[in-house]
């Protein structure tokens, strides 16, 4: 009998992954929220709420990348479409472009 090899993601990886992706885009309208506020009152408190809104978003964008460079990383190399490759090393790119060059072109 020929053992079956799973021709799928993790499904826990993938259920992490969808639960955890959208946290910090409902987080950075928080903060883009507080910081109106903080305009208009000049109230500390609306600014310090700011900064833990975004600290604790990109706390939480690092855990479905990691998921996501785990999966492209060592996944065996029929389960990745080379179009998941080209987005996962792509976005990654440029966002480092734009992090070591301040968004200049």
């Amino acid at each position: 009998m020929i053992p079956a090899t799973p021709t799928h993601r993790s499904r826990f990886a993938t259920a992490v992954f969808g639960l955890l992706n959208p946290i910090p885009y409902g987080l950075f309208v928080g903060t883009l929220i507080f910081d109106f506020a903080y305009a208009a009152t000049a109230n500390v408190f609306w600014g310090r709420g700011a900064a833990w809104l975004v600290t604790t978003a990109l706390l939480f964008a690092i855990i479905p990348r990691v998921i996501s460079l785990c999966h492209v990383c060592f996944s065996p190399s029929g389960m990745v479409a080379a179009v998941e490759k080209l987005d996962f090393w792509a976005v990654r790119s440029w966002i480092r472009q734009i992090w070591f060059q301040g968004g200049r072109s």
